[in-house]
């Protein structure tokens, strides 16, 4: 059975690096922040369908064949955000090249996730054919495969991705996949919640790609309080209580609230979560988080 849960959204939170880049700017606040720079504002309010009268009370089970309906999309009414270029960050140990999939979960289970991205220039003009790879955990903090960034196996990636050589994972590729952006800059993917792990924070990688250029390399996060709820949950909770860190004990784009997810608990029980990518339509970012 599922366990209760009180959680429903999470409101965007500027950080001080954003605020800098902001002063000047008109700040409308009402009961939700608004900031009007550069794209039309939204609230997370604005993005509920039809089914959201209904709002579950539990967090679903199963893994992604749990969800029900199409996937909301949550930039229908604006992104709410100014186009400040999205930074980049560390690939970390645990890349290894990925499938063309929607669903990257490859069956396994856990909370199924709609993730929704929207790839944007510093105009705020959406990017058509941008393609975003994404890799994380299981529910159990487990990487799939055994190579690393370098292309290779290594004993210290092993160590890190896969500490106790799990072979279904070592011979498997789940939780890792790629999507291209639509005409409308829109990438749907479906995955489930990420397991936290030694040494860092719960968090989604990815890369995105123009044509054959890498233009940005960076790191996902989620909120905290929605960690703990999470990792209370069936499958999860067979670990014990949450390990790993929290978002601010790492530094880097952990810590600024612009690289976490908006969400929102959907009426099948899943959770939506969004975000917009800023990068350049040539080259790489320059910027680095924190």
């Amino acid at each position: 059975m599922s366990k209760k849960t009180g959680y429903r959204t999470s409101a965007h939170v500027l950080s001080r690096r954003q605020m800098i880049h902001r002063m000047g700017s008109t700040l409308a606040i009402a009961p939700f922040t608004r900031v009007l720079l550069g794209c039309e504002a939204s609230d997370v309010a604005d993005t509920r369908d039809a089914n959201d009268a209904r709002l579950a009370t539990e967090w679903a089970t199963g893994g992604t064949a749990a969800m029900q309906g199409p996937t909301p999309d949550p930039f229908a009414g604006g992104t709410g955000t100014p186009c400040i270029l999205s930074c980049r960050d560390q690939l970390g140990p645990c890349y290894a090249p990925t499938r063309r999939l929607k669903d990257v979960s490859d069956g396994k289970p856990g909370l199924p996730v709609r993730l929704v991205f929207l790839v944007t220039d510093e105009s705020c003009n959406p990017i058509s054919g941008a393609s975003l790879d994404i890799w994380h955990t299981s529910a159990d903090g487990l990487y799939s495969g055994n190579r690393g960034a370098a292309g290779h196996e290594s004993e210290w990636n092993l160590s890190i991705c896969n500490p106790d050589r799990v072979a279904e994972a070592m011979r498997s590729s789940w939780f890792r996949g790629t999507q291209s952006s639509d005409a409308n800059g829109r990438i749907y993917l479906d995955t489930c919640y990420p397991g936290w792990y030694t040494l860092r924070t719960i968090h989604i990688h990815g890369i995105v790609r123009i044509g054959n250029t890498e233009s940005l390399t960076t790191q996902f996060y989620f909120d905290d309080a929605l960690n703990d709820d999470i990792m209370k949950q069936p499958v999860y909770d067979e670990r014990g209580p949450r390990g790993g860190r929290r978002n601010n004990e790492e530094g880097g784009t952990a810590m600024d609230p612009a690289y976490r997810f908006q969400t929102r608990q959907m009426a099948d029980g899943s959770l939506l979560a969004w975000k917009q990518l800023i990068v350049r339509r040539s080259g790489t970012s320059s910027c680095r988080g924190g």
